[in-house]
């Protein structure tokens, strides 16, 4: 008879039916991309026409009507002075649909005004080189919209030669993340980002075809912009009011790397121009080519991640309409890449558990046990060292093993359906420091372990005394760096009863670093507080990129015998001042 490991059993009807059950995803939410709307009342038609066509977002260019001065015609009907009439303007509406477009000298979509009629061109061009508080205009006007405590996001575009001005004179105005002013301009916006940067991924490259070939040109551009985008997020402190709605163009970077890079970013939307996709020549309908559907599911597997379309030339109501087979093809392509494959998480920081100074919750237990692989693994291992013995000439009798930090009691049935395998007893010592577990292991005892030599023993293993001397030393406490749930300090105590051939499991890991990007995680430290960038967090892989290979840093080994930690004369609750320090070199190149 073999016992039931954490989550491992028997499978109910249940079980089976939700194996067979397809992984459900949230929808995929779309955005629109409006050009050509000279004033507010424009907007309406489209927008209501948008929302009926499953368009979430409207993004809206807001460089005309801004530029208006109060008394105009356009825009007497919609404000006056610093009040928005809600009857005038259908706020609701505007505040949950539109994202608004802020246009600036220099913006890489500036050339997308060449569809523009004459007057609206000329009108642009004149109000760019005559007024130089023309971006301050366009950002006021945004900040007149609000509904409640919603506010649509700013939409700024990439413009190089603007990191300093946009750093300082608007993202400069978003509060600090660990301060509270509540008088900055946008200190009020309570929507999830206040600003989306508009960044296309192959970048803004000047260099012409005879300079450079077009790979070379573009993974040029497209690192630059990248780079921009570092230091554009630095000057904001890491604000997580600030995401990125990325671009992606005809011409696409040659080097993975890159597109790894961009998605340990805080990509709130895809934008995607209609430019970019085929045409099947069969039925005529629209596709992508193998290289751009491949990078797109790489970006939809982000949570939360939208995708804007961008037309060509002036939004129409025809057009709008002619927008439902691009989604629908879309559609396909999110559902096939989420295919069996889970979406990737927003980013989180799991804060290390502290089991020494913090007794775990139920939940934590929980978790733990769902790791199935691992305690077959550790079955495994117990099963190897008793057929080893028992092919000695000094097999005991029963062996004798400690469970140190046995939790729930996952690694004492793992203990016992080994020896039951290979028809060795065994006498377990299930060390718990935890109240928590004591009635969990108490009811094990008289139940599922209910035959079997389990003695319970809530003691802490530092300074516990065993009554014999041990064969088995068994413990789970590596954490996600292998001693930074202590577990180096911990063992030095129970180790030293080790019988002479008594064995550790585990009996030696070794800890490895390596350097990341990931503006997603690191935006979610405090500002200013140093102490939070100092412990080791858990994290989801996905988030981030690696930057070179990892490297090892620490290696314990169990029992230590002078190799690790070691207990000096006299001393009983192995609390030892360690003071390990390593020094690594490693090499980041953001462009390999």
């Amino acid at each position: 008879m073999k016992l039931p490991g954490p989550s491992m059993g028997t499978k109910t009807d249940l079980d089976r039916l939700l194996e067979k059950m397809p992984v459900l995803h949230d929808p995929l939410a779309f955005g629109i991309y409006a050009e050509g709307i000279s004033n507010l009342q424009d907007i309406f038609p489209l927008l209501r026409s948008a929302a009926g066509l499953g368009f979430s977002q409207f993004n809206v260019d807001v460089f005309t009507w801004a530029a208006e001065r109060i008394g105009e015609t356009n825009t007497t009907n919609v404000w006056s002075g610093n009040f928005v009439s809600e009857s005038a303007v259908p706020l609701r509406e505007i505040c949950r649909f539109l994202a608004l477009r802020i246009l600036v000298p220099g913006a890489f979509n500036l050339a997308q005004a060449s569809c523009l009629e004459e007057n609206l061109r000329d009108l642009r061009k004149s109000r760019m080189e005559e007024d130089p508080d023309i971006f301050s205009h366009q950002f006021r006007q945004c900040t007149l919209f609000s509904y409640g405590s919603k506010r649509p996001p700013v939409v700024l575009t990439y413009a190089p030669e603007m990191l300093f001005f946009y750093a300082e004179k608007v993202l400069s105005f978003i509060p600090p993340r660990a301060t509270d002013d509540g008088q900055d301009l946008l200190a009020t916006f309570h929507s999830k980002d206040e600003f989306l940067i508009h960044i296309p991924l192959a970048g803004h490259s000047t260099a012409s075809k005879d300079e450079e070939s077009l790979d070379d040109s573009c993974d040029k551009s497209s690192l630059a912009a990248l780079r921009w985008w570092y230091k554009l997020k630095a000057s904001v402190n890491f604000s997580r009011k600030v995401g990125v709605a990325l671009e992606l163009s005809e011409d696409l970077p040659a080097n993975p790397h890159i597109v790894h890079l961009w998605l340990s970013e805080p990509i709130k939307t895809v934008i995607l121009p209609t430019g970019i996709f085929l045409t099947d020549v069969d039925d005529n309908s629209a596709y992508l080519s193998a290289a751009h559907k491949l990078l797109l599911q790489g970006f939809l597997r982000l949570k939360n991640v939208s995708v804007t379309l961008r037309p060509s030339g002036i939004l129409t109501l025809d057009r709008l309409d002619s927008m439902q087979a691009y989604t629908e093809y879309l559609r396909g392509v999110y559902h096939e890449s989420l295919t069996g494959m889970p979406e990737i998480p927003d980013a989180a920081l799991f804060p290390p558990d502290q089991p020494l100074h913090t007794d775990l919750t139920e939940a934590d237990y929980e978790s733990f046990e769902l790791d199935e692989r691992k305690y077959a693994d550790y079955e495994e291992a117990i099963r190897k060292y008793i057929v080893d013995r028992q092919g000695s000439s000094d097999v005991p009798d029963v062996f004798v093993a400690a469970v140190v930090g046995c939790g729930r009691g996952p690694l004492v049935t793992a203990a016992i359906n080994a020896t039951m395998s290979s028809n060795a007893r065994i006498r377990i010592y299930a060390l718990e420091k935890n109240p928590l577990t004591a009635g969990i292991l108490a009811g094990k005892c008289d139940a599922e372990w209910k035959g079997c030599d389990v003695r319970v023993v809530m003691e802490d293993m530092r300074t516990w005394q065993p009554p014999e001397k041990i064969d088995l030393l068994l413990s789970e406490m590596l954490g996600g760096f292998g001693d930074n749930e202590l577990s180096p300090e911990c063992l030095a105590g129970p180790e030293r009863f080790l019988s002479a051939k008594g064995v550790s499991i585990p009996e030696t890991y070794t800890s490895y670093i390596y350097p990341i990007s990931s503006t997603k995680l690191y935006e979610l430290f405090p500002d200013g507080r140093l102490e939070f960038r100092e412990h080791v967090y858990g994290f989801d892989v996905d988030c981030l990129k690696a930057l070179d290979e990892p490297q090892p840093v620490f290696t314990f080994v169990h029992p230590s015998k002078g190799k690790g930690v070691s207990v000096p004369p006299g001393r009983t609750d192995c609390q030892l001042p360690m003071g390990r320090k390593f020094f690594l070199q490693f090499t980041i190149n953001l462009g390999k």
